[in-house]
């Protein structure tokens, strides 16, 4: 969609803090109703703060390397993901956690993974090389505009599909798969393609939280050691504050575009 990477980075800033807003006072009211599910800690002193600070100094300039680098014009989000990883590998060395053998299995196990993606991205060109051949997103845009031509009930159903699909593929096959079909069909109704890229991550992670086959789920399932079937009652309640904010950014475009208007207009 040629949009630009750090615009979407910037983009999704606001959206992340209502998400991360609106789930602390979900897990508040949580706390409030079931106390005995919520033991309480004591707070900090204010050495363990200082311990905290100093043992997380350096890995914290990672994300500043990133936005930094991205925002001040000196790289490429692709360039600032290399050097992130770069400046991660020197703190594994400088802390020693990270040893010769460690580096090797981690350059295979990333080998295996970028293959994959490679794998997904040659039948991506594909399909979309036989969409563009048979005009299916020129054909599918003009059957969406003779339907409706309210851009309130497209995004709906845009919403939709998306959490659907969510719910049984994993990110990148969705995102390589739908948007050559949306991209047009959203741009003849005037949708910024910054603030879809955000709207769209948004739904396929919510998606890929959600039964019978959400793949972050399975994930959290083996990394907690609880039985999947056992995580769904309680995560329900999640979906409401999602949701909510999903239902925010797709319909007050200005929560994902004031910010990369202010900061890359």
């Amino acid at each position: 969609t040629r949009t630009s990477v750090g615009r979407l980075f910037i983009g999704g800033i606001i959206p992340g803090l209502l998400m991360g807003t609106s789930l602390m006072i979900l897990v508040y009211i949580m706390a409030l109703r079931s106390p005995d599910d919520f033991p309480v800690r004591p707070a900090p002193t204010a050495k363990n703060i200082w311990i905290s600070f100093k043992g997380a100094f350096f890995p914290l300039w990672a994300p500043v390397i990133i936005l930094g680098g991205i925002l001040w014009g000196i790289v490429t989000p692709t360039e600032a993901g290399v050097l992130a990883v770069i400046y991660a590998f020197l703190l594994g060395a400088l802390y020693r956690k990270v040893n010769l053998i460690e580096f090797k299995q981690s350059l295979i196990d990333t080998s295996k993974q970028i293959g994959a993606v490679m794998f997904i991205l040659a039948g991506a060109r594909i399909f979309g090389y036989v969409m563009t051949i048979q005009r299916v997103p020129d054909l599918f845009t003009a059957w969406m505009t003779g339907f409706t031509q309210n851009r309130t009930v497209v995004l709906l159903l845009v919403n939709i599909a998306l959490l659907f699909l969510g719910m049984f593929m994993n990110s990148s096959t969705i995102l390589i798969l739908t948007i050559p079909i949306l991209q047009p069909l959203l741009s003849s109704y005037g949708v910024n393609m910054v603030h879809f890229g955000v709207v769209m991550t948004l739904n396929v992670m919510i998606g890929m939280l959600t039964p019978p086959l959400g793949v972050t789920l399975y994930i959290s399932s083996d990394i907690a050691g609880v039985p999947f079937e056992k995580i769904i009652p309680h995560i329900i309640p999640f979906y409401i504050p999602l949701l909510i904010v999903l239902f925010l950014i797709t319909y007050i475009p200005q929560l994902v575009l004031w910010l990369p208007d202010l900061l890359m207009p």
